[in-house]
């Protein structure tokens, strides 16, 4: 999830050394420019998951003229406390035509996500469906749409001091509480004052949608890419990124190794590549395309996987 700003020092202790120069690297190939303190630390400017990955700190001084480097290696993984609302609305039309559907639902999801975002949230359109209605009047249908919350918007946690660990943690889920609170009353509100929603089309008659209903059900699922970990101590309930080698499906709060046949080199991936066709990986929890190979033929004609 994004967050303000953070910085990791280069040294887990203090040291007292003259003069020293800091070097940082990445695990990543990528070119990537790193900003670092001139006190060494390597700062996070609005960290977020693709900010992940294993890091290394390089230390040097010069003392009776002879260097004397030392190396920290970390890694750093994004997490989030649990916590989400699933919005489900039914507006009625008497008109549904995909191309009047398309429209308001862009013109919906608009107006909710500038709603959603004042409060800190984020608003991600999930599933719709039209369908008749199935009582009077009966020339008119039923639009249903479902929209998930994100407590993880804009500056969600600009109160939280992400170096307090004692408190930081239960400052993440009260932020996330509060934003889901006011996100919900707001778009209650906005619906509320907002009742028929009139939409054109091209070449298209005029339609009106006219919400019916609205509900919000509290989730406690982990975001895509991210599952549920004893590694973090201070927050096992929390979720971590999935590290390469793993996924983690919709709706699921685990991160699974890539069944055989398949790989991820990157970090929090909702599913894994397969391998070209006739290739095949030795075990589960492959990280790169190289780990993809040949099947093997057996003595009897058929292929067998290699061990």
């Amino acid at each position: 999830m994004d967050a303000t700003d953070y910085s990791l020092p280069c040294s887990p202790r203090e040291m007292h050394v003259t003069n020293p120069t800091y070097r940082w690297a990445r695990d990543r190939r990528e070119s990537q420019l790193l900003s670092v303190s001139a006190q060494g630390a390597l700062s996070f400017q609005h960290f977020q998951g693709s900010s992940s990955g294993n890091y290394s700190c390089t230390v040097s001084s010069k003392e009776h003229r002879l260097p004397q480097p030392q190396t920290f290696h970390y890694t750093v993984l994004a997490y989030h406390v649990r916590g989400g609302l699933e919005a489900l609305l039914v507006f009625r039309s008497r008109l549904c035509q995909e191309a009047l559907k398309r429209r308001f639902l862009w013109s919906l999801q608009e107006a909710l996500d500038r709603v959603a975002s004042a409060q800190h949230c984020r608003l991600v359109l999930s599933k719709s469906s039209c369908f008749p209605t199935l009582q009077e009047p009966w020339d008119e249908f039923n639009l249903q749409v479902q929209f998930q919350v994100s407590p993880f918007g804009p500056e969600w946690d600009k109160l939280c001091n992400p170096h307090n660990q004692t408190t930081v943690i239960n400052c993440y889920r009260a932020a996330a509480r509060n934003n889901l609170l006011q996100a919900k009353l707001a778009m209650t509100r906005f619906l509320e004052e907002h009742g028929p929603f009139p939409i054109t089309g091209d070449g298209a008659p005029r339609a009106i949608f006219n919400n019916r209903f609205t509900s919000f059900l509290k989730t406690e699922r982990c975001a895509g890419g991210y599952g549920l970990s004893l590694q973090l101590e201070m927050c096992p309930d929390c979720c971590i990124l999935c590290q390469p080698g793993t996924f983690s499906a919709p709706r699921s709060n685990e991160c699974t190794a890539c069944p055989a046949g398949t790989f991820n080199p990157l970090y929090g991936r909702a599913a894994c590549s397969r391998c070209k066709e006739g290739l095949v990986t030795r075990a589960a929890g492959a990280t790169s395309a190289g780990d993809c190979v040949e099947e093997e033929a057996g003595s009897n004609g058929n292929t067998r996987r290699p061990s």
